[in-house]
């Protein structure tokens, strides 16, 4: 129930970031994979969404507490792909107890533009 959750959250935080609304159904689709995958594979009940933006990144991170990635599962993989397919890169990372999964997009190509307008004289 909480991936949905992260879903509605992640949109309102990505909107704020200025993200091009176009766009943030890619971030949230790789961010949903990642929660999905924490919460499927790793057994936890719990897990842990940071984002932040840095220069010209944004960088999301899922972190869950479980039993750690392990072996996949046949027909895994799958999550993984889309996630490597929508960022710009990504690190996997075991942390004992858990795993994260850290996610780049570059921020001016999602970034809305900013609108002038001509003074008015």
């Amino acid at each position: 129930t909480s991936v949905p959750q992260v879903r509605t959250r992640l949109r309102e935080w990505c909107h704020r970031a200025r993200l091009r609304d176009d766009v943030v159904a890619d971030v949230q689709l790789a961010v949903t994979e990642a929660a999905t995958n924490a919460v499927r594979h790793s057994a936890c009940v719990e897990f842990e969404i940071q984002g932040w933006v840095r220069h010209a990144t944004v960088i999301v991170s899922v972190w869950d507490h479980g039993r750690g990635r392990g072996d996949p599962e046949p027909g895994a993989r799958v999550g993984v792909r889309i996630i490597r397919a929508l960022a710009d890169s990504v690190d996997f990372q075991d942390t004992d107890p858990g795993s994260r999964v850290t996610m780049r997009f570059p921020r001016h190509t999602y970034l809305h533009a900013v609108e002038r307008s001509a003074p008015q004289g």
